[in-house]
């Protein structure tokens, strides 16, 4: 397998682009694709790396490690290693291996992620560390209390039922603490609480995960993180794998898996970063809009201080207090911002003041350009293709004419901004028509000609007059031109129209779906709509008895 695998390495290469490293013992394989290494030379790969491992991919059960990083338009890879077991020499050797393929801007430039955030397996983050030193390892807010849920609940601990969600509950107030402080005050409260002096076990239990705070409370993490403090990027990114791309089937071995990952995987991200460039997910303008109707009681700069150096003070909605907004680092003092994440009283600097922040939602059309460069490279349209068709006013603004950032109103509306460059053109008519009228003349020439042979045929005489129908009808140079380029097709094929269905695919649907060519519908029916069902009968043996009179008259073998 080896062998094979190493010699379709260049063949891979050539058709995909793909860079792939193979170490023998312990057996290793490092992925790097044309769309992972794209993503590398990007900023978001310096902040956060996902990391986490599946099984069960294939007959030979190795071991497949994703390593992610967040962007607006999801988890993007960064490259995928094979492994044949969850060691610690294994998971170093396909690590270093890795190291060797990157390219030279590798995580935004710096080599290496601010953070990685992995589960608490000790040989993949021991393994993490020696290939990267330089970055912090950090756990999964998500995992970390599953295991102590998990833990409480087993039997051998002997916690009581009523005593687990009490434990839990000061276990999780020490967890998102987040101040130092705060985190002490809650320790200090939880280990010494009347339910823990209880279970001599469980306060051990609690000082060990204390020895290792800084891996998991949220008092010990920074703006850097973005908000992004669970792994379950990286696990629905394992999902995909075995629904997407592996069809819920394994592979054969591991030269089917790199093969899969290669093509399979690469074409679908592709796919997908590219219906985020082209606008057709919704999920960043709908979390804007939700945002903006919570900001709505900001309706003037006034209400904002200006502290100078991109900072603001922007109180909150009942007045009470005012939360810090620096606007270079794209955080907030708030609880929602702290963490790097994009909140409220950011959107409202943005709005009002026209700053424009690093962790806000991905709505202009350079930021959508850079998704599309990921996902197409160099084939990638420029940045004009990726603005809005229509062109905001920017007459009320001049000071901010060349901004491409996305304008918030107090309404939730959003706007962009577009330099004087992007504006609608109109049609320019390079061509004189008397260079194109022996073109005319030598058409209706042909015409003659074939009219004189034809044009007794009853097809020739109806399509002659659905020809003049069409002629007719055209009001524009754009009909115009399709006509000429195709003058068989007929209106109703055209953009906007219905796709025709099979008359079999259209026999194979059920009574009461649809009628026609229309579209199936999605999602849970009407109520009282379509045909009703038949119950199930539940037991035939139920339904014997119903129907035999004066069963138990029948003996005992009935």
């Amino acid at each position: 397998m080896i062998e094979k695998l190493k010699s379709k390495i260049p063949i891979w290469l050539s058709d995909c682009g793909a860079i792939i490293a193979v170490n023998d013992d312990p057996f290793a394989v490092a992925i790097v694709t044309p769309i992972m290494m794209r993503a590398h030379s990007t900023p978001f790969a310096s902040d956060i790396c996902f990391v986490d491992s599946t099984a069960s991919c294939d007959a030979q059960n190795h071991v497949i490690t994703f390593m992610l990083t967040p962007t607006s338009a999801g988890a993007v890879p960064l490259a995928v290693v094979i492994t044949d077991s969850v060691s610690e020499s294994a998971y170093t050797a396909a690590f270093t291996l890795l190291n060797h393929i990157l390219p030279a801007s590798s995580f935004g430039g710096g080599n290496c992620p601010s953070t990685f955030i992995t589960d608490d397996s000790d040989a993949e983050r021991n393994a993490l560390h020696s290939t990267w030193p330089d970055a912090v390892l950090r756990l999964c807010l998500f995992h970390v209390p599953q295991a102590v849920w998990r833990w409480l609940w087993s039997s051998t601990h002997n916690i009581s039922r009523e005593d687990r969600q009490i434990l839990m509950g000061e276990f999780r107030r020490i967890m998102y603490s987040t101040t130092e402080d705060e985190a002490v005050v809650a320790y200090e409260e939880a280990v010494t609480s009347e339910t823990a002096s209880e279970y001599e076990n469980y306060q051990k239990y609690l000082e060990a995960w204390w020895e290792r705070r800084d891996l998991w409370c949220l008092a010990w993490r920074t703006d850097r993180h973005r908000g992004h403090h669970t792994n379950n990027f990286a696990e629905v990114t394992v999902r995909l794998y075995k629904d997407v791309v592996l069809g819920r089937a394994k592979a054969y071995n591991a030269v089917s898996l790199v093969d899969f990952t290669v093509q399979v995987m690469e074409e679908y991200y592709r796919r997908r970063l590219r219906d985020f460039a082209n606008g057709r997910i919704s999920a960043q303008r709908l979390a804007l809009e939700k945002l903006s109707k919570k900001a709505s009681y900001l309706t003037s700069s006034d209400q904002i201080d200006d502290y100078g150096d991109n900072r603001y003070g922007v109180p909150n909605s009942d007045g009470t207090e005012k939360y810090d907004v620096d606007v270079s680092l794209g955080c907030c003092s708030c609880k929602m911002g702290m963490f790097g994440k994009f909140c409220k009283h950011q959107l409202a600097i943005m709005t009002l003041f026209q700053q424009a922040f690093p962790n806000a939602p991905s709505m202009t059309a350079n930021k959508r350009h850079s998704i599309a460069y990921i996902a197409l490279g160099e084939a990638c349209p420029p940045t004009d293709f990726y603005r809005d068709l229509q062109q905001v006013d920017t007459a009320e603004n001049p000071s901010h004419q060349n901004s491409a950032e996305p304008v918030i109103p107090a309404s939730g509306a959003v706007q962009v901004l577009l330099p004087p460059s992007a504006s609608s053109t109109s049609y320019e008519h390079t061509n004189d028509s008397s260079s194109t009228g022996h073109l005319i003349d030598e058409y209706c020439t042909l015409i003659r000609e074939l009219h004189s042979k034809f044009g007794g045929v009853a097809e020739c005489q109806s399509g002659l007059e659905k020809a003049l129908c069409r002629l007719k009808s055209i009001s524009s140079a754009s009909l115009f031109a399709a006509y000429l380029h195709n003058p068989g097709v007929s209106r109703r094929y055209r953009a906007g129209a219905s796709i025709r269905v099979q008359p079999t695919a259209l026999s194979r649907r059920r009574v009461g779906v649809t009628r026609g060519s229309k579209r199936l519908a999605s999602g849970r029916p009407p109520a009282q709509t379509g045909v009703p069902r038949a119950k199930r009968r539940r037991c035939l043996s139920l339904n014997i008895r119903a129907n035999v009179p004066n069963a138990k008259s029948h003996g005992s073998g009935h």
